[in-house]
């Protein structure tokens, strides 16, 4: 394979909650939630936000270290169902500042 040619992974990940469906579609739905929820993630923006499509950026720690990515999400509400693709890989620390 060359540099140039992508690699398609699917992953699924499955838990059982005691909660119904509907809350916890819109507790995942809600990226708001993630750093609370899942304990890699640091924080989560939305980039572009739409009714169904949106484009977020992650920042969460892996293997000791910061990363962020950039990842495109359907939301399937009536279905309970919601896809990702991850568009772009950034292996450096996200950035911070605070002015004053």
């Amino acid at each position: 394979m060359t540099k140039t040619e992508a690699t398609t992974r699917e992953v699924a990940h499955e838990i059982t909650v005691s909660a119904p469906a509907d809350a916890v579609y819109r507790l995942i739905a809600e990226v708001e939630n993630w750093p609370r929820i899942f304990p890699p993630t640091i924080h989560v923006d939305h980039l572009e936000k739409g009714e169904r499509e949106e484009r977020i950026r992650i920042w969460a720690t892996a293997n000791g270290t910061a990363k962020s990515w950039t990842s495109r999400r359907t939301l399937d509400p009536g279905n309970r169902r919601i896809t990702f693709r991850q568009e772009v890989s950034a292996p450096r620390s996200p950035r911070w500042a605070a002015p004053g």
